[in-house]
């Protein structure tokens, strides 16, 4: 029989030799395994990356042509308009 971490005994004794600790026992080669995994992004999250940066430039040249066009019809200094 093996007790792996965090395993909790209701009632009773026992005697226990450790065999592995870290990245050699169970938990670790899993948590080894898990961290090579290349991660992928999925189709859904390309084109929500996709929008956001349409988004982003849409904000970007509606705030510059609105500067623009109070700037121009207002004739006050830049940092006015």
């Amino acid at each position: 029989n093996l007790a792996v971490s965090a395993t909790l005994v209701a009632q009773g004794e026992g005697l226990g030799i450790v065999v592995a600790t870290g990245d050699n026992t169970e938990i670790g080669e899993i948590n080894s395994l898990v961290g090579q995994v290349e991660k992928k992004k999925t189709n859904v999250l390309v084109h929500i990356d996709l929008l956001s940066k349409i988004i982003a430039a849409f904000v970007v040249i509606v705030a510059v042509v609105t500067f623009c066009v109070a700037y121009f019809q207002t004739k006050l200094e830049a940092l006015d308009a």
